[in-house]
């Protein structure tokens, strides 16, 4: 049986409580997200800025109620899968929102490592222009 998770005093202690299951990687990627059901027209055009095995941070152009479905397409990523995830928790920042998302399914070593790659479209773009 696990530990009991011990309950904060206050909300300031509560947003240091960390809960995460498997360890955050920083990443800057572009991606596509939709939500689900998949709609009709153009996806959202948004970043990727942490990934872990269980979790996505990715930033929204507008709030999303929590509990969301999302479908998180790669942009220049060959090899790596879209992902499905839900939205947990999100918090404006001037124009958009920063908001975390946990994934339907864990993701194995070979998937995480697929979106943790360096993304081809970036990576050959001329360093001298």
């Amino acid at each position: 049986m696990s530990a009991p998770v011990p309950i904060p005093e206050s909300p300031k202690e509560a947003s240091t409580v960390e809960l995460r299951t498997a360890p955050r990687h920083r990443i800057i990627q572009r991606c596509f997200v939709r939500p689900e059901p998949a709609a009709e027209g153009e996806p959202w055009r948004c970043i990727a800025y942490d990934i872990s095995a269980t979790g996505i941070g990715i930033v929204l152009p507008f709030h999303l109620r929590l509990g969301t479905g999302l479908q998180i397409e790669p942009s220049g990523l060959p090899g790596a899968r879209a992902l499905r995830a839900r939205l947990v928790h999100s918090r404006p920042v001037d124009f958009v929102w920063f908001c975390g998302c946990e994934f339907f399914s864990r993701l194995d070593d070979a998937e995480l490592r697929a979106w943790l790659q360096p993304p081809m479209d970036w990576a050959s773009r001329d360093k001298s222009a």
